[in-house]
């Protein structure tokens, strides 16, 4: 097989655009367990959570991303995405900036806040 010049060169430039993007993928996918979230009732203690800190000051850094919340399949994990949503809405985010998922296989104790670019 006959390689162009330059296939080693766009091999290579592909490979670290697919390692960039995952670094930026891996880097702001934030898990918030269960337990954590079991009594959350005002914005400060949703705030303070520091998973959901770490999503909003990421997502701030980046506004014209989206958030999706990746939550186990159940009517529990919808509830808790609703939820958490709702909270996240009330701290100023736009309604149209996050995108609930519910997510086959994920721990039923455990929710993603992910960050997607457009």
């Amino acid at each position: 097989m006959t390689r162009r010049p330059g296939f080693r060169a766009c091999t290579l430039a592909f490979a670290l655009v697919v390692l960039a993007t995952g670094a930026r993928a891996a880097v702001n996918r934030f898990p918030l367990s269960r337990s954590a979230w079991t009594g959350v009732q005002t914005a400060r203690r949703v705030i303070r959570e520091p998973e959901v800190r770490r999503a909003v000051r990421a997502w701030m850094g980046h506004p014209e991303d989206r958030l999706v919340l990746l939550y186990p399949v159940g009517s529990f994990g919808r509830v808790w995405a609703s939820e958490l949503a709702n909270w996240l809405v009330a701290l100023g985010i736009p309604r149209s900036h996050l995108v609930l998922r519910p997510r086959l296989g994920l721990h039923p104790n455990t929710l993603w806040i992910e960050l997607l670019a457009p």
